[in-house]
């Protein structure tokens, strides 16, 4: 199942009103540019590069039109790029995967009922063949449940489920493979206000992969998140600090013992949306992250027609 796929069925746990939302982003966007530039130990070297450069452009409803990832882990680079085809009502239509060189090379198209719920998803390669089949299934609240995913040659290849509590939130996703195999097993746990407070991920739906904790403050605001390897040992700890009208104007970075190793400084614009991110002394890394945001009705909104082209350029160091 692709990653495009599979967001449609995680609805619940994000519960963002659009994609804007997914990159913590305020206001009318039409354009999102991104560059993180990296200092970081390989090998027993320090080295210094660009890690990824992310184009974005997007509706006037907050959803992706396109979206261009390019990502470099200072040793293989990887690439993506993406035009999205909404309905009125921001559903996802097609999905158009793009090679770097501007060619098609796959597409999904979705099928939805009159309640606005995806009923099927195919994905074609270039020639227009198919490459897979996926059918939704849905319980009487909207929520989707289910998810079959068949081959070309109509053989099962996946099938995902979803659990919900009373609440409508995703509780659990369990993913099996052809053979019936556990391929996927997450939980989600929430607090009495619906904020997800806690997700875990396992292997082969076994033992725990990956912990994550999410602490809140008395409005709601994300304060802390704990990252763990396995069940209990912590690697991480990202904290965060908000004035007084809820913008974030502070995030730091803490290792196991939550002793701060590195403290993020950000620029804001005047929306409050993050246009530059620094973080200084961290011994997990150093990055820079830089963001140009175009705003629909902006004087400049027009200049960036390379934006929309087909090619794109890219070049990571």
């Amino acid at each position: 199942m692709s990653s495009d796929i599979n967001k449609l069925i995680m609805k619940k746990k994000t519960k963002y009103n659009n994609d804007l939302e997914k990159h913590s982003l305020k206001g009318k966007i039409k354009y999102l540019e991104e560059k993180k530039s990296v200092s970081k130990e390989i090998d027993g070297k320090k080295k210094s590069y660009v890690e990824s450069y992310n184009l974005y452009k997007f509706d006037e409803e907050g959803n992706y039109i396109r979206c261009i990832e390019v990502g470099y882990d200072g040793r293989d680079v990887s690439f993506r790029s993406v035009y999205y085809k909404n309905n009125i009502n921001g559903d996802i239509n097609e999905i158009i995967h793009y090679t770097k060189e501007g060619e098609v090379e796959s597409r999904e198209i979705f099928k939805y009922d009159n309640k606005g719920q995806v009923l099927e998803g195919n994905t074609y390669d270039k020639q227009d063949n198919i490459i897979t089949k996926s059918i939704y299934k849905h319980d009487d609240k909207g929520n989707n449940i289910n998810v079959i995913t068949y081959d070309q040659k109509e053989r099962l290849s996946s099938t995902i489920y979803l659990d919900y509590d009373y609440r409508n939130n995703l509780l659990q996703r369990t993913g099996l493979g052809e053979n019936n195999e556990c391929l996927i097993k997450e939980n989600y746990l929430y607090n009495h206000k619906d904020n997800l407070i806690e997700e875990v991920s396992y292997i082969f739906g076994k033992s725990i992969l990956r912990r994550k904790i999410y602490i809140y403050d008395e409005n709601d605001r994300l304060v802390e998140e704990q990252f763990y390897t396995g069940a209990s040992r912590l690697r991480k700890v990202i904290f965060y600090e908000y004035d007084s009208n809820s913008n974030i104007i502070s995030k730091k970075k803490g290792k196991w013992d939550k002793e701060i190793t590195g403290h993020i400084v950000l620029e804001l614009d005047k929306n409050n949306n993050i246009i530059e991110e620094v973080m200084i002394g961290s011994i997990f890394g150093e990055y820079i992250l830089e963001r140009k945001i175009v705003n629909y009705g902006d004087a400049d909104e027009n200049n960036y027609p390379n934006w929309d082209s087909e090619v794109i350029t890219v070049t990571l160091k």
